[in-house]
């Protein structure tokens, strides 16, 4: 290693500057003189790790194909490379480039931080993400004959229906008719066996 001082103004601050001829392995930091004896450690990581620089989007539910820019993923996906979504593994991606990797959000994940491990660089800084799960807030009414109309109000159940599904104790639903109040954000009433949900424009 070589190194050449740099000195500011004033000589209110002092710098090193160091050139690596060899990697050394990742390790704390320290500054050795003559005169002075040994600094403290500051840690400095060497080699091409993975980093991410942003995620989009930065929130969605299970099942989200979320968009991860970044550097040093690996040209594809291989045998122990992952992402994880606060330590749940997100599976196979759909898209894995050495800058960019598209993946879902997998069943089971929560709110936390997004890394991305790869078997040549080791494990990537932290992207936060917020899992959205849909939620229910309230019933126009909880009991009733098969037919009875029931609104359903909550959050994140998606803008549109798509494959998303509503069950009364495990026998499923299907959407009859929809409307979308701006401040209450629900669909009109279902009916078991014909269900009508409620919430985020369904």
């Amino acid at each position: 290693m070589a190194w050449r001082p740099v000195q500011r103004r004033r000589g209110l601050t002092r710098k090193l500057w160091c050139l690596f001829h060899r990697a050394p392995a990742p390790d704390k930091s320290y500054v050795t003189t003559t005169a002075g004896g040994t600094s403290n450690g500051w840690y400095f990581r060497v080699g091409t790790f993975p980093g991410i620089t942003s995620v989009s989007p930065g929130q969605g539910p299970a099942g989200t194909a979320v968009t991860i820019n970044g550097q040093n993923f690996g040209a594809t996906q291989v045998s122990g490379s992952t992402v994880t979504f606060n330590g749940v593994a997100a599976g196979t991606a759909t898209t894995w480039t050495n800058t960019r990797i598209v993946v879902p959000v997998p069943s089971g994940a929560s709110t936390g931080q997004i890394y991305v491990t790869t078997t040549a660089g080791g494990t990537s800084n932290g992207a936060y993400f917020a899992v959205t799960n849909p939620s229910i807030t309230s019933l126009s009414q909880t009991s009733g004959a098969v037919g009875t109309t029931v609104t359903i109000s909550g959050a994140n159940f998606g803008a549109t229906q798509g494959t998303s599904t509503v069950k009364f104790n495990g026998t499923s639903a299907s959407l009859t008719t929809s409307m979308h109040r701006r401040s209450r954000r629900k669909c009109s009433a279902c009916r078991p066996r014909v269900l009508r949900k409620s919430a985020a424009r369904w």
